[in-house]
């Protein structure tokens, strides 16, 4: 009676799209009301108004604190909730190799309480945590036609759609990404890609030729998946584990304009508003603190407006070129004097797009301020890091006696001070 009940219930509940002509999101969205999720009554799923594909947008002003929506554990795409969970369990030492691929969405963020002067762009996609295993379970459920997954599956974007750089021609990356090493990054994302399946994924398939087969599950498959991975999937905060979390990776990113929240517990998930959002406003999620370049590598677009944490890189042979020649030769006395010239990082200066957050404790409260924090220590970052720079310019350029005093201070009116509490 209670389960007739229940199902009843869920039958009568209202279907969170926009659009019920987009079957594809209609069907995904019923499949979540049968698996337990929880909508606000002011939130919709859907493909119009939205940054890029499909996202939700608010159809009445949301309140700061005030829960989105709420995803089951059960409902969270890991291998131990995939049905070969049982063959992965005994396997998972195994199937974790000292190289594997960081999630875009980091559990310290998804993206709020990231590290907090740390730009991504500095930081690989390849991390030390193996996601193997949550490879082989997407390439089973990927290639089982009954998963339970199939309607999740629907509504993301097609393998041979994504857009990573990976999957560009190697011409097209040397030619476009020559900048700071980015193609040899991208090459070195690939080789690991390919060395974890070959050295890890397919000897376990190979240990299991009634599920696998690797004609099917093959080497192709496995890339379009990490790749899959890296834009779409989280980090348990409280596992720590990679996963995919239907619903949640919907929400698109604006940098700087994050006003959902990721929260975890032991049986549910819950995406908090952070913000006061508008009525017709989309709910954005943040893909962490990356520039440009880290979100091309991390999760295949770039977006057109100004970014707080796009830098470029200066080096020794950028300072030559700024100076007249006759001065060229300082650089070296410089750098014989341990003055780093190389791998200068310039953030672009600009005032932040964020709205201004309230210390009034709500729920998602701390969230907002860590996010509003973030952005102000990029912004102090880019600051020091430009007086660094105009520093260089300033003494390659003054007088011979001006110069060899600011050789000899080690340009020490450049202050080191990072205490991120001033």
């Amino acid at each position: 009676v209670a389960l007739k009940i229940k199902m009843a219930a869920r039958k009568k509940a209202r279907v969170p799209v926009a659009d019920e002509s987009d079957k594809p999101l209609a069907d995904f969205a019923s499949w979540c009301l049968e698996k337990g999720f929880r909508f606000h009554p002011k939130v919709q799923m859907t493909a119009r108004n939205v940054v890029s594909g499909r996202g939700m947008v608010a159809t009445s002003e949301i309140k700061r604190g005030e829960t989105l929506f709420s995803i089951p554990r059960t409902a969270l795409l890991n291998p131990s909730n995939s049905s070969i969970a049982g063959l992965l369990k005994p396997f998972q030492e195994t199937l974790s190799s000292a190289d594997g691929i960081k999630p875009k969405h980091e559990a310290k963020e998804q993206g709020n309480d990231e590290d907090e002067s740390e730009n991504e762009d500095e930081e690989a996609p390849i991390s030390s945590t193996s996601w193997a295993p949550l490879l082989v379970a997407l390439m089973h459920e990927f290639k089982n036609p009954t998963s339970t997954w199939a309607p999740y599956f629907a509504i993301l974007p097609a393998l041979d759609a994504l857009s990573h750089p990976h999957f560009w021609p190697q011409a097209s990356r040397e030619s476009l990404l020559a900048f700071r090493g980015y193609a040899d990054d991208i090459a070195a994302d690939v080789q690991k890609m390919e060395h974890e399946y070959t050295t890890v994924a397919l000897p376990f398939m190979q240990q299991h030729p009634t599920v696998f087969d690797p004609a099917v599950h093959t080497l192709d498959l496995y890339k379009r998946l990490a790749a899959l991975v890296m834009a779409y999937s989280f980090t348990d905060e409280e596992t720590g584990g990679a996963e995919l979390v239907p619903v949640a990776d919907i929400l698109n990113h604006i940098t700087g304009r994050c006003n959902a929240h990721l929260c975890y517990s032991d049986s549910t998930l819950e995406m908090i508003a952070i913000r006061r959002i508008k009525a017709g406003e989309e709910v954005l999620n943040t893909y962490g603190n990356s520039g440009q370049c880290g979100l091309l590598r991390k999760n295949g677009f770039v977006e057109p407006a100004w970014n707080m944490f796009d830098e470029v890189t200066l080096s020794a042979a950028d300072f030559a070129a700024a100076v007249p020649e006759a001065k060229r030769s300082r650089i070296e006395r410089m750098q014989q004097a341990d003055i780093q010239l190389d791998d200068l990082c310039l953030g672009v200066i600009k005032s932040p797009h964020s709205t201004p957050v309230s210390t009034a404790p709500a729920k998602g409260a701390s969230a907002a301020r860590a996010q509003s924090r973030e952005e102000l220590l990029a912004l102090r970052d880019g600051a020091k890091m430009l007086v660094r720079v105009v520093t260089v310019l300033e003494t390659l350029l003054a007088e011979e006696d001006e110069f060899t005093k600011r050789l000899a201070s080690g340009l020490d009116n450049d202050s080191d001070d990072d205490d991120d509490d001033d």
